[in-house]
């Protein structure tokens, strides 16, 4: 157990820590409270700052607060254990402190000081866990997907709404429906007898993807399905070269899609060129472009040991004496009593592992000299070298929609630039068409946009809202074009400023992110992070997230110049702050 104190700045407004992890919040500012941290697959995990913990897919025990007016501090706690942080606010006395408990491991702390900017303490932080990679610039695009795309004639009906609309639109995306009995590294294309199935033709909708100039990305789960005497190539050549997790000197069998699973262990020397294997098998059956690496927390779904047989004797799990996340630490997840080949438990390494799977697609895409384009769902400290993220199961709701601007803020301080939510909301009740608009103007700047919904509720391709708009004179679907075409005019703007963090240029380490990042000293910059967003270190974005009925908006512009980017003949202001 670690504890810290936090002066507030002497002159300024206190507001306290933020930072510490990937979490669904509309407090940028941290309030008191638990907070833990620990991969877990929990949809839309709002949090409250109570037990049992709001843990979620992302694992970054890094925070940051201003000492001074002209000093800003980093605290990295280099630790992948469960753990909680206690947090206590005092606004009366501007003090904040924290206290953290975790199921233990050795864990290096690191203190970044000594910056004006809240950018400097980034750089030091990102000198210590990696610099991120360099995505394609296409990663910038328009995406589109759908859990329950039931053929590849959807698929193709998918994008193919966007072209006779006139909506710009890059990548194709699709989910676990697409695979063969939900086996990684398949597709649907014939059964046993050699009748056609469901997705047969989806090589040559690839094909014509590629001849569109757009791009194709599947996604791939972690647990590979568990098939003894059959002729499923992925898990004979890994029960052949031995790279699956242990529990008592049997592979460990978890539950998820396919059913029974094998957990690749990414610590295993032969996993890396079984992974590239199945990756070149794969990709001379659909020409993907990227990769969407899914339930990589890695999620189970049963808690722990599926089989009554490889249960342990003296669990792990019931011997702690603090359980972090203030549930059963093995719900959803894999026995925390698994074992990697480097003899770490999987109470050691379980939030590591996306990262470690990432990593090594990431190795593919170097040996193949393509820049990586991988989105992830669960990450560690240090992911963004190599790899993306996007904020997994969220809801059809304005909440969810604001929480976006600040989870993706974050992800830009932990070294993840390329990272977006579900635009218009993957679960919870079927989108409306107000709010589906709304979301894609906002949606239309985060540096990965991409529109994605559940099997329950209905379709939200753009295409799909050509009904009268509020203001008669468009249709929602000309609205929701008008941004994405305001993303397609501001990529290589964006892409710059990605290539220059990629590289570890000091002028510039994240891209989206909050005003007091360009304006530390300026008060007003604190306040409603969620609608005043810079986009690199020269454009303002303003959108509301709130109010879906307000026709005009007050947003806060710092002293300045400001000129209007998408309507030139509103021309500029000069905000002078008193």
């Amino acid at each position: 157990m670690k504890a810290y104190a936090v002066a507030a700045p002497s002159e300024d407004k206190f507001r306290g820590i933020f930072g510490l992890s990937e979490r669904a919040t509309k407090n940028f500012f941290y309030k008191s409270g638990v907070y833990s941290i620990f991969a877990r697959d929990i949809d839309n995990p709002v949090e409250n700052g109570k037990l049992p913990g709001k843990d979620t897919y992302g694992t970054h025990p890094f925070y940051m607060f201003k000492q001074n007016t002209d000093s800003w501090v980093g605290v990295y706690h280099n630790l992948a254990q469960a753990q909680d942080w206690y947090i206590s606010n005092d606004w009366q006395t501007g003090q904040v402190s924290l206290s953290t408990i975790s199921t233990g491991g050795l864990g290096d702390i690191y203190v970044f000081l000594s910056s004006q900017t809240p950018e400097g303490i980034i750089a030091k932080y990102q000198s210590l866990v990696g610099s991120p990679v360099l995505a394609p610039q296409w990663a910038l695009g328009w995406n589109q997907c759908r859990w329950c795309y039931r053929n590849d004639s959807e698929v193709e009906q998918s994008f193919q709404g966007y072209l006779d609309n006139n909506i710009p639109i890059d990548t194709q995306w699709v989910d676990i429906d697409y695979m063969q009995d939900y086996k990684d590294f398949t597709y649907a294309s014939a059964d046993a007898m050699g009748n056609p199935m469901n997705f047969n033709r989806l090589p040559t909708i690839v094909n014509r993807l590629h001849t569109l100039n757009m791009k194709f990305v599947p996604i791939v789960d972690a647990g590979i399905s568990y098939r003894p005497g059959s002729n499923y190539k992925a898990f004979n050549d890994g029960m052949t070269q031995d790279v699956f997790l242990k529990q008592n000197g049997q592979v460990f069998i978890g539950k998820v899609w396919p059913n029974e699973v094998a957990f690749p262990d990414f610590t295993h020397p032969n996993t890396q060129g079984w992974w590239e294997a199945q990756l070149d098998n794969f990709h001379n059956q659909l020409a993907f472009d990227g990769l969407w690496q899914d339930m990589n927390e890695a999620s189970n779904f049963c808690n722990g040991a599926c089989l009554k047989a490889q249960q342990s004797l003296s669990p792990i799990a019931a011997k702690l004496p603090y359980t972090p996340t203030g549930e059963d630490i093995e719900t959803k997840s894999i026995s925390m009593d698994a074992k990697h080949h480097n003899n770490y438990t999987e109470l050691d390494a379980h939030s590591f592992y996306g990262t470690s799977q990432v990593a090594a697609s990431n190795n593919w895409f170097a040996k193949n000299n393509k820049r990586t384009m991988v989105i992830s769902r669960s990450s560690f400290a240090g992911h963004g070298k190599f790899g993306s993220m996007w904020l997994g199961d969220n809801h059809a709701s304005v909440d969810d929609m604001e929480i976006s601007v600040l989870q993706i803020m974050n992800m830009n301080m932990f070294g993840v630039p390329l990272v977006g939510a579900d635009i218009c909301g993957f679960g919870g009740d079927s989108t409306t068409k107000e709010l589906c608009t709304r979301w894609h103007a906002v949606g239309a700047f985060y540096p990965f946009s991409r529109n994605h919904r559940a099997c329950w509720g209905d379709a939200q391709e753009p295409w799909r809202f050509n009904t009268t708009a509020f203001d008669a004179t468009h249709s929602y679907t000309d609205l929701m074009r008008t941004s994405i075409q305001r993303k397609y005019s501001l990529i290589r703007y964006m892409y710059t400023h990605l290539s220059q963090i990629a590289l570890a240029n000091q002028t510039y380490l994240t891209l989206y992110k909050p005003l007091f990042f360009e304006f530390p000293n300026d008060q007003g910059a604190f306040d409603d992070i969620a609608n005043n967003v810079m986009l690199g270190g020269a454009i303002k974005t303003s959108v509301n997230a709130r109010d879906l009925t307000a026709a005009t908006t007050s947003f806060y512009f710092p002293e300045g110049t400001w000129c209007s980017l998408f309507t030139p003949k509103d021309g500029c202001i000069y905000n002078a702050v008193s």
